[in-house]
């Protein structure tokens, strides 16, 4: 007599479907080589890895495949176990909804292949039936699969409408009928609008842009031929975005055109094949000159200001400075606070533009004509000058004009609120 652990009965007592394999679709994922989704009897879609391990579509249209909703695909039939072994020699299919199964999944991997055939649900359990076809018994698995198999062949589809190399990219057009804006990079991340004129572009906006380019989905595939291009707007587009790598004559480019309910026709120099873009990807590509241009209106060392000169409401008052120290010289001539008129000058020493605003036909538009604050700073030289104008509040930002920019801009509320000062604050306590 010998004694034995009580768990190494259980090994004993397990019935034969505890010791049955569960999984259904055993196959080495680098083994897979193709996939076959069928639909009534019928190829639905088709996909194939060709030798360098591509995942492309055959059927129902040749086109590439999305290599990460493919592998989701394959691991999702893959990972297909038995829930329950319903029965091993079946006299009905048609109990099952396996004798003309609505969906079957067809995979080859080696030199070997499975097909399972996906019939009804359990109306008690909420279970899927399925079998393989080269083998008699009947299963039940989960019935999630269902949403993992998917049910067009667009969502399988790489739905790239332009690649490059994001971070080599370094020379970048936005061409519309009557607008050419160039740019080009300089150095490792300054860039440098060179079309229509020559000035500094905003880092972060052309960064934006060119994220916005290398994430652009098609949402649609609308013709897979890229032929009658008027048809979509696309023989003379709305806007054509290029863009070139560091040392490579490429050019990779998307045209946009037409506008539907929708969306944008699009065509991009990944595929052939037209397709729709989504009304908020237009939006991120659609920029223009005032997008991409630097928003720093002018950069002052603020020790280089000799006079400043302040204007709003009633009060019209002028600084100069002696030595390290400022003085007002009208209305009244006293000694100034130093920090008071240097708070001015720090606010505006560097000063940005929220956004660029197009020109107006009259300043009254942004009321600028009559300007709320008026303020002007000459530098030691007595000859340099900047000057800026704030007009109407719209939404907590400010309409302003600089002598440095042609264009108007928005300014954060907070700079008129900073330049609102009188004598009394400017005076020295």
């Amino acid at each position: 007599v010998i004694g034995i652990e009580s768990s190494a009965l259980d090994d004993f007592t397990k019935s034969p479907s505890d010791m049955r394999q569960r999984k259904i679709m055993r196959f080495a994922s680098k083994e897979l080589k193709s996939i076959k989704i069928f639909r009534a009897g019928r190829v639905d879609i088709a996909l194939q890895k060709d030798e360098e391990g591509n995942w492309k579509m055959i059927e129902p249209v040749k086109a590439l495949a999305d290599k990460d909703e493919v592998d989701k695909l394959a691991e999702a039939i893959r990972r297909i176990r038995v829930r329950v072994f319903e029965d091993d020699n079946p006299k009905d299919l048609n109990r099952y909804g396996l004798k003309t199964p609505s969906l079957q999944v067809e995979v080859r991997y080696g030199e070997s292949s499975k097909r399972l055939l996906i019939g009804s649900k359990d109306p008690k359990t909420g279970r899927l039936y399925v079998k393989l076809a080269s083998q008699p018994y009947v299963y039940s698995i989960d019935s999630d699969l269902l949403d993992k198999i998917p049910k067009e062949p667009f969502d399988l589809r790489d739905k790239t409408v332009i690649s490059f190399q994001r971070f080599d990219a370094d020379r970048l057009k936005l061409i519309r009928p009557k607008e050419k804006l160039a740019l080009r990079k300089k150095g490792e991340a300054k860039w440098e609008i060179q079309e229509p004129i020559k000035v500094e572009a905003d880092e972060v906006a052309v960064d934006d842009l060119l994220f916005a380019l290398d994430s652009l989905k098609a949402k649609r595939f609308v013709s897979e031929k890229a032929d009658n291009l008027a048809r979509y707007g696309l023989k003379n587009p709305r806007l054509e975005i290029q863009v070139q790598e560091a040392g490579k004559p490429d050019i990779y480019f998307v045209k946009i055109g037409g506008k539907t309910k929708d969306g944008y026709y699009a065509l991009g120099s990944y595929s052939n094949a037209v397709v729709l873009i989504g009304q908020d990807d237009f939006g991120k590509l659609n920029k223009g000159f005032l997008d991409l241009r630097t928003k720093t209106v002018w950069d002052i060392t603020t020790n280089d200001v000799a006079e400043v000169e302040l204007k709003h409401d009633e009060v019209s008052v002028k600084c100069i400075r002696k030595g390290y120290d400022w003085h007002i010289v009208s209305p009244v001539k006293e000694k100034a606070n130093n920090s008071e008129v240097n708070d001015i000058l720090y606010k505006v020493h560097q000063l940005k533009a929220l956004r660029f605003l197009p020109k107006p036909q009259k300043l009254s538009q942004y009321g600028l004509d009559k300007p709320r604050v008026y303020l002007k700073m000459t530098m030691r030289d007595g000859e340099t000058n900047y000057e800026l104008i704030l007009g109407k509040e719209k939404d907590g930002e400010i309409y302003a004009k600089a002598s440095a920019s042609e264009y108007p801009f928005m300014v954060d509320k907070d700079v008129l609120e900073k330049l609102q000062k009188t004598v009394e604050d400017l005076r020295e306590k």
